[in-house]
This record gives structure tokens, sequence and C-alpha cells, in this order.
């Protein structure tokens, strides 16, 4: 879906030749929905650098716009590298999101100076807001489906639990939720262990 985000975005934007999605995990640039190489390659000078419009929009700004990357003063290492590397000339970066460790940011980038007018950067803040709702509901479901997970796993240590003690269900989750405390420990990690343990051969 973010691909085709991209992509329809690169199509709808005549001025537009490349468009990303870049996320940034605890300090690690990662390039998603690439529409090509170049795009990819914006991505990766900017981690080299550790600045540029993506990094600054997605930590700073809401919207960074690079006019004229030739005339361009805040990242010179960055902008000379872009110049020098690939045929980009203007850029605009969209922020998607920001957290403590982590951040997104929707980038599009033309061949020519001055690509993106008034119209260009509404219409691609429209994208961005796609974008950013895909993101959003991926995260959920990534969310939702380790909570399915962690309830499969604390079942599966309660009825060992529940055997190995001639207890109800009720009684082994509280022993479960009673150690999880008294040792600061996650209760689905403490559920691995028990499962873990009655596994172990010398068991």
């Amino acid at each position: 879906m973010l691909t085709a985000l991209t992509t329809g975005l690169v199509d709808a934007i005549e001025t537009a030749q490349f468009a990303t999605i870049t996320l940034v995990e605890n300090g690690e640039v990662v390039s998603i929905a690439v529409t090509d190489p170049i795009a990819a390659r914006i991505d990766e000078l900017q981690a080299k650098h550790d600045v540029g419009p993506c990094l600054m929009s997605a930590w700073e700004q809401q919207r960074v716009v690079i006019d004229d990357y030739s005339t361009e003063t805040r990242w010179p290492l960055f902008t000379d590298d872009v110049i020098a590397q690939t045929p980009v000339r203007s850029s605009v970066s969209f922020q998607l999101y920001r957290e403590e460790s982590s951040m997104g940011a929707l980038n599009i980038h033309a061949d020519h100076p001055h690509a993106f007018d008034a119209t260009a950067i509404a219409l691609g803040s429209t994208f961005a807001t796609q974008a950013a709702s895909a993101l959003h509901a991926d995260a959920r479901q990534t969310q939702f489906d380790q909570a399915l997970a962690s309830r499969d796993i604390i079942g599966q240590a309660k009825g060992m639990l529940m055997q190995e003690y001639n207890i109800d269900a009720t009684a082994a989750f509280e022993m479960l939720r009673r150690i999880s405390q008294d040792t600061n420990t996650k209760l689905a990690v403490l559920a691995h262990r028990v499962i873990a343990s009655a596994q172990r051969p010398e068991r």
C-alpha cells in the first residue's frame, strides 16, 4: 500500500520524479516504499551525514522545502553529495509521525530547481496524511498481533501451573501475576520462562 502511495504521488505531481518514505528507529535510517534507487540514495546520504530535509522534517518541522540544492546552505556536505551523486535538485519532506526514539517522513524529489509550488505541496500533504494513517494502522495491527501471541503464551503457562499444582485457572494466573510483580518481570516474559523450564529434559 505504501509503495502504491509513493508511486501514485509521483504520478499525481507532474514535477516530481522520485519519492520515498523514510523511517528512523533508534538512530537507524530505513527507506521503505521507495520509487527508485535515486530516492533511496538521498536517504543513504542523509544517514551518512545525519542531516537533511527528511530528518529535519521528521524531528523538528511538519514540512521542509529545498527549492534549489545549488543554493541550499543548511547542510553543505549533504547537499554537495546530492548534487555530485544524484540528479535531484529540489525536495519536499513531510512529517508523518514523531515519537521519542522514532519518526517517519514522506519525501518527494525533482530533477530541477523550484519544482514544487503551493499546489504540489498541498497535494503532497494529502498523500502524507494517507501515509501516516497507513503507518498508524500497521502499528496498531502489530500491537494487536503481539497481544494475541502474549495471551496464548500466558495461557500455556497457566495450563502447566494448573497441572503441576492442581489448581484452577484463576489461581494459576494469580500465581503468575504475583511472581511477575515480585520479580519485576513482564507477565509474557515470565510465561515464556515457565514454558521453557517445563520443557527442559531434566524437568
